[in-house]
């Protein structure tokens, strides 16, 4: 049990980091863009829940959870620079769906959801990934 606990706590502290990310690139660019942004706190919750759930599932399918180590070198980079730009191709992808499509759902929102906006926050995100990962492979030296 103590080997477990030892051997995850850096990925799910990196995880935890992730989430922390993705929610103050959101309101970072949601409140740049918009003046108006009390309206749009309800819905920052579900945005905040749908990008982490697309950065988790591309970062740990391409396993950038899993090179925490005392090096942080080109190859981390690379595999970094690389799921997010899938994760801003799938997020633009799923905006450019529900226009077509018609579709209306509940966090979906124009603002949210602009092309600017998208950009902005995965600009945001990457920029706190990879300070986050610089730090833990300092720290973890």
């Amino acid at each position: 049990m103590n080997y477990f606990y030892f051997k995850y706590t850096p990925i799910i502290f990196l995880i935890i980091l992730d989430y922390f990310s993705v929610i103050l690139s959101i309101y970072l660019s949601a409140a740049s863009i918009v003046t108006d942004f009390v309206p749009f706190l309800n819905l920052f919750f579900y945005h905040s829940i749908f990008f982490f759930t697309v950065a988790f599932i591309i970062n740990y399918k391409l396993n950038n959870y899993t090179y925490l180590n005392r090096s942080f070198g080109l190859e981390n980079i690379k595999n970094l620079l690389f799921s997010l730009t899938l994760i801003l191709i799938f997020i633009y992808t799923f905006k450019i769906l529900l226009e077509l499509i018609e579709i209306r759902i509940y966090f979906f929102d124009y603002y949210f959801f602009s092309a600017r906006n998208i950009i902005n926050q995965v600009i945001l995100f990457s920029f706190f990934s990879f300070v986050i990962r610089f730090l833990a492979s300092k720290l973890s030296s």
